[in-house]
């Protein structure tokens, strides 16, 4: 199985507890910023999920998608597959990058890596433990602060 129009990209750093838990695949250029800005999401959040006693063995494993344009294309190589079943993060670059703040970039980062590996479905959740990693980045970063980006709180 494999993504049509992938674009090659530098490789980060990954906590031990993403090492072979994430796969990391675009079909646009990325910017080392937003590369170093994955990684720094990964790092903090392996250290709150440490203290939330989450473990290596307890998560899935997830494509990161980082996605050009519209669509996303899946080819099945494997002639006798039949099914398939996999978890993909998507993160649609083309509409983060309108937002041009850095920081609303880095928060959707954190919030989709929290629905998947917290396994948290509820927004309002999600917005919370998101805030915790967020933090490390930037302190000054509070709930009001996401209001005020529009983050969707339904």
């Amino acid at each position: 199985m494999g993504v049509r129009n992938v674009v090659p990209i530098h490789d980060i750093v990954k906590p031990d507890i993403f090492e072979d838990k994430i796969e990391l695949i675009s079909t646009c250029e990325m910017s080392i910023d937003e590369l170093k800005a994955f990684a720094l999401v990964l790092k903090y959040a392996a250290v709150v999920m440490k203290k939330d006693g989450i473990t290596k063995e307890s998560i899935k494993k997830a494509s990161v998608v980082f996605l050009g344009g519209d669509e996303l294309i899946i080819d099945e190589e494997d002639e006798k597959c039949c099914a398939s079943t996999f978890s993909l993060i998507i993160y649609h670059m083309n509409r983060l990058r309108k937002a041009n703040n850095f920081l609303i970039i880095t928060y959707a980062y954190i919030e989709e890596i929290v629905h998947h590996f917290w396994n948290i479905h509820d927004e309002t959740e999600v917005k919370y433990k998101g805030l915790e990693i967020m933090k490390y980045l930037n302190p000054n970063v509070t709930i009001d602060t996401l209001k005020r980006w529009n983050i969707n709180w339904k």
